[in-house]
């Protein structure tokens, strides 16, 4: 029922597409241009190749012009200038447009350059990330609106034929994703894609939390807030947007398991070696795949909806079987809320999840995990699993949080009948599903540090990982 409520809500915040001329794709997960973004070439080659992208996608965005409006010729006939500099930009404008920006030629080339700049974003760990600022405002009037921004984000995949990136994210997924979150305003803009990436919206005024700032209020409140609207969408798998059809078990489950196949094809190769002594110690094709097969048998149990429903309607029931229940609820999760997906605003209006290319239906228990377990300083290779994970009085309130926003009628009821037995069970399950984030992480990081071109140690992130998960494991399952 909330599910549903919040499809028809949905609907009626998807923003349509009325600005053709201007943002062609905007949401167009079956087109692409046909651009390739060959980060391997000098910074200039590069650059260029990124604006060429962006000249097809975003027509105006280079132009400085948007549709409706008069031509950049007449506008500079009739506007007056700060400067000789604004003149001479403008007049560029009127030249340019006659032989067609979008043309791939050296004067287009040059001409795109000194529209704009392209800035390289550190942080990305599966794709590389450029902020492209649109040069010079002398042709619009900075209180005109426009539908084209000023800035975007782009991001270059590193899954080409002969690597791994396009063995962990699913890209066709990966953009009905990010095409749903964008019309209902629960994700950034989707402006559109080329060859080997896409382009999106870029957030003004936000940065991302550090892994301390996860646990501090309002922060805390704000991302189990933002993962309950995401725990209720109903995200297509296909590009047939009304075939929603939600799995019986979690989509993580198939998919670390593919995981650990492709990390025995790798490994049988001749040139395959685990010359890292940590490795060696980590046995990844051994006691590693015993504990998740061990792991599957758990925790692959679910629960649905309408079985919540029904039991908090009879009144009578134990709330730490409601608990389970709603921990095992197959809903639609980000999987990677870590803190550099999450952004704060300088106003102080909230956050921004951002980054959902894990996202996949799972146990919500799952998604809860996982960002509980980056509470620790896991980026930096430094967590204390122990120290830095959230307190009980913690953990407490983000779930108190999270259920009043994915479910009032849960709440209300837990208000009269008491909310102890329900958290206590419910951190017990987020604990028990923590393995299942530990420990695909895990394998995720062995095949990274095999191929990854990232200069990260992926080889002690998976050390780090398997240390929280026997950490759990022992806390939380007696042997």
């Amino acid at each position: 029922q909330n599910r549903e409520r919040q499809r028809i809500k949905n609907e009626n915040m998807i923003v349509k597409n009325t600005s053709f001329s201007t943002l062609p794709y905007l949401n167009d997960t079956t087109s692409m241009v046909p651009v390739f973004v060959d980060c391997a070439q000098s910074e200039d080659v590069r650059n260029s190749q990124i604006l060429d992208a962006i000249s097809l996608l975003l027509p105006s965005f280079l132009e400085g012009e948007r549709a409706g409006t008069s031509s950049a010729k007449e506008n500079c006939s009739t506007r007056t200038y700060d400067s000789t500099e604004q003149k001479e930009e403008a007049a560029d404008v009127e030249v340019f447009s006659k032989n067609d920006c979008s043309k791939n030629d050296e004067a287009g080339a040059i001409w795109r350059k000194k529209r704009a700049t392209v800035t390289p974003l550190t942080g990305g760990l599966s794709n590389a990330l450029f902020i492209v600022s649109r040069c010079g405002n002398g042709i619009i009037p900075q209180d005109e609106k426009t539908d084209v921004p000023s800035v975007v984000l782009v991001r270059i995949h590193f899954d080409g034929q002969d690597d791994l990136e396009s063995m962990f994210v699913d890209r066709t997924r990966d953009l009905i994703t990010l095409s749903h979150l964008s019309r209902c305003g629960q994700g950034p803009k989707f402006y559109g894609r080329f060859e080997n990436g896409r382009v999106e919206e870029f957030y003004p005024n936000v940065e991302p939390l550090c892994w301390n700032e996860m646990a501090r209020e309002p922060n805390q409140s704000d991302i189990a807030k933002a993962m309950a609207k995401i725990h209720l969408q109903l995200v297509p798998t296909t590009n047939t947007p009304d075939a929603v059809i939600v799995p019986k078990q979690g989509e993580i489950f198939d998919k670390v398991d593919t995981w650990f196949k492709f990390l025995e094809q790798i490994l049988s190769l001749p040139e395959s070696r685990l010359e890292d002594a940590r490795l060696q110690d980590l046995d990844p094709l051994g006691r590693k795949k015993k504990e998740w097969l061990w792991l599957k048998k758990e925790l692959s149990g679910t629960a649905n909806r309408s079985a919540l429903k029904n039991i908090t309607r009879s009144g009578s029931v134990d709330p730490a079987y409601l608990a389970k229940l709603f921990a095992r609820e197959i809903v639609f999760c980000h999987m990677d809320c870590q803190s550099l997906n999450i952004l704060k605003s300088s106003d102080g209006s909230g956050i921004k999840l951002i980054d959902f290319e894990y996202a996949a239906y799972n146990p919500r228990a799952v998604d809860i995990a996982n960002t509980f377990c980056e509470y620790c300083d896991m980026n930096n290779l430094r967590a204390d699993f122990v120290k830095q994970y959230p307190t009980a009085e913690q953990q407490d309130s983000f779930l108190r949080v999270n259920v009043c926003e994915v479910d009032p009628k849960l709440a209300r009821f837990l208000d009269l009948h008491g909310w102890e037995k329900f958290l206590k069970e419910l951190r017990e399950e987020v604990g028990r599903h923590s393995l299942i984030s530990h420990l695909s992480w895990a394998v995720w990081a062995v095949i990274q540090s095999m191929k990854s071109p990232i200069d990260f140690d992926f080889v002690q992130y998976a050390v780090q990982r398997m240390e929280g998960y026997y950490i759990f494991r022992n806390k939380l399952w007696l042997f």
